[in-house]
C-alpha cells in the first residue's frame, strides 16, 4: 500500500501544471497558466489513454497563436485534431471546417502526458 502511495505521489508531482516549462504567447509569459489550457492538460491525465498519448502543440494560424490536443493512440478512432485560440474557442477540426494543414505553421510539442509514448519527429 505504502509503495501504490508512493507511486501515486510522484506521478501528481511530475504531472503537475507548475512542472511544465513557460512557453510565450497569447499576451502572457506563460500560456500554461490560460486557466482553460490548465484544465484541459490535468483532464488528459486523468485517463489511461491520455496519460500515454497525448501531447499539446502550439502553432500559428494566420496571424494567432493556436493550440492542438493530438493523439498518438494505435488502437484508437480519432477524429482529426480541433484547433484552439488563445481563449480556448474552438475554431474547427483540422482538415475539416475549412481549416487546412497548410495554413497552421511554426508548429511545435509543448507539453507531452506524463507517460508520454508518442514518437516526435
Amino acid at each position: 500500500m505504502k509503495n501504490l502511495l508512493f507511486a501515486f505521489l510522484v506521478l501528481a508531482a511530475f504531472s503537475c501544471s507548475e512542472d511544465l516549462n513557460p512557453v510565450a504567447g497569447c499576451d502572457v509569459d506563460n500560456v500554461f497558466d490560460l486557466t482553460w489550457l490548465k484544465e484541459r492538460i490535468e483532464d488528459s491525465e486523468k485517463s489511461e489513454i491520455g496519460r500515454k498519448y497525448t501531447s499539446l502543440h502550439a502553432a500559428q494560424y494566420g496571424s494567432q497563436t493556436v493550440f492542438m490536443f493530438m493523439n498518438c493512440c494505435p488502437y484508437c478512432s480519432m477524429a482529426p485534431p480541433s484547433l484552439y485560440d488563445c481563449s480556448g474557442n474552438n475554431l474547427g477540426q483540422v482538415g475539416t471546417d475549412r481549416i487546412d494543414w497548410e495554413e497552421i505553421t511554426d508548429f511545435e510539442v509543448i507539453w507531452k502526458s506524463s507517460e508520454n509514448e508518442c514518437i516526435f519527429d
